[in-house]
């Protein structure tokens, strides 16, 4: 595997080498465990030569401004040596496959990889376990491993604002090869334009403005279309007992706040806009049955 190096001068210059590339951060995409885009919509921004768009949230500018405190307090507390931002942008050719990276460091003399996460307390109990992260932040400290070359990686969490969670890293080989499979097949159907099946659920706002416009046109349904129709019809049905189903349940719990079931709990405050929603959250144990 050739890697070139490719020192990072500004935004807009770094988003153009992302665009070229599977990055680091988008590999999960590709084993469908990325939370924030499918393959679907890389496939499409790849075919398109586009850039996705992150949403800048205040929880990712809060974590953006806090990498270098929990950077710099990991390095103290665990010894590690001449911390710094690399500002590159390391891309294997062969593969399309490129990543950048939040700080290198050195170890007891071994070059390593210090990638930051400031992580809310729910999220990390609900997402984290006590050995690993979510398997995206996972596979992009595996792809970064693959492109720099180290044979270490720390993978550091501050959770809640005073708590460091420590995760190291070393190449997975089995991982890596799977990382590079998943690409290769991903750009092989990019460069044939062989759009892979879109996930329905996640992907259905983007599916729905791709075909936006009629064309005055006729179509014999086929059985599938037929079937597909009865399920949406079915649906909107559902849909409609919902509103009616709710008054009979606030009629029944009258101001209460939340109802406790045995497999969940019903969440009915009144909000500030003077709204009640419902909402239902299933016990752990019902949604693993």
């Amino acid at each position: 595997m050739t890697v070139e190096t490719i020192p990072i001068v500004s935004q807009e210059q770094w988003h153009a080498e992302r665009a070229k590339d599977v990055t680091s951060t988008q590999v999960a995409a590709l084993f469908g465990c990325n939370p924030y885009l499918t393959e679907f919509e890389l496939w499409h921004h790849k075919r398109n030569g586009t850039a996705e768009s992150i949403e800048e949230t205040s929880r990712t500018r809060w974590g953006n401004r806090l990498e270098d405190a929990i950077a710099k307090g990991f390095a103290e507390e665990f010894g590690l040596a001449d911390l710094n931002r690399p500002n590159v942008y390391k891309r294997s050719v062969g593969q399309r496959l490129g990543a950048s990276f939040d700080f290198f460091a050195m170890c007891h003399g071994e070059p390593c990889i210090v990638e930051c996460k400031n992580v809310d307390f729910m999220e990390h109990r609900d997402k984290w376990t006590e050995t690993e992260a979510p398997g995206h932040i996972e596979l992009q400290v595996q792809t970064q491993l693959l492109l720099s070359g180290f044979r270490r990686a720390f993978l550091v969490a501050l959770v809640g604002g005073n708590n460091l969670v420590v995760h190291e890293r070393a190449p997975d080989a089995h991982v890596q090869a799977k990382i590079i499979e998943k690409v290769s097949a991903f750009w092989s159907s990019v460069d044939a334009g062989i759009e892979p099946t879109p996930d329905f659920v996640r992907d259905a706002k983007k599916v729905l403005a791709m075909n936006n416009r009629s064309d005055g046109t006729e179509l014999e349904a086929d059985a599938d279309t037929v079937a597909l129709l009865q399920q949406w019809l079915d649906a909107k049905e559902a849909a409609d007992t919902v509103q009616p189903l709710q008054a009979q349940l606030a009629l029944r719990i009258g101001a209460a706040s939340k109802v406790r079931t045995p497999n969940g709990v019903l969440s009915c405050a009144t909000n500030k806009a003077g709204a009640r929603p419902f909402r239902y959250y299933p016990n752990k144990e019902t949604t693993n049955v």
